[in-house]
């Protein structure tokens, strides 16, 4: 799977995430197949907007700038984590439907998110 998008979703993998498939959907979704080069330059693959976890160097226009694509995983890992715990979730569904009803404003979301991760599907070992 990484040879289809290269060094960030081989760091997503290796990672360890509840989640890895639905992080790399994100990612993919976020970043328009990690082409954005404004969130790749900020390391900022999830879209995240400023927040009080600690990874994040600084902010510009609402979203979090990270010194590294470590920091920024350390910073998903957490927010993940956080999410499961506080919402009882205990499985990748149930964290997909909570990222739908939660994590996006556009309503479009859900159907965007089943797109990427059918690819991700289609590539996962």
């Amino acid at each position: 799977m990484a040879r289809r998008w290269g060094d960030p979703v081989r760091l997503i993998t290796e990672t360890e995430l509840l989640f890895p498939r639905t992080a790399v959907a994100i990612a993919l979704l976020e970043t328009g197949g990690f082409q954005a080069r404004s969130m790749m330059k900020s390391h900022n693959w999830f879209g995240f907007r400023k927040n009080g976890r600690g990874f994040q160097k600084r902010i510009r226009k609402g979203y979090g700038e990270y010194a590294s694509a470590q920091m920024m995983l350390a910073d998903y890992q957490a927010w993940e984590t956080d999410v499961c715990l506080r919402y009882g979730i205990k499985n990748e569904e149930q964290f997909r439907r909570w990222i739908c009803r939660h994590y996006a404003a556009d309503p479009d979301y859900p159907t965007k998110l089943a797109i990427n991760l059918a690819e991700v599907n289609k590539t996962w070992q």
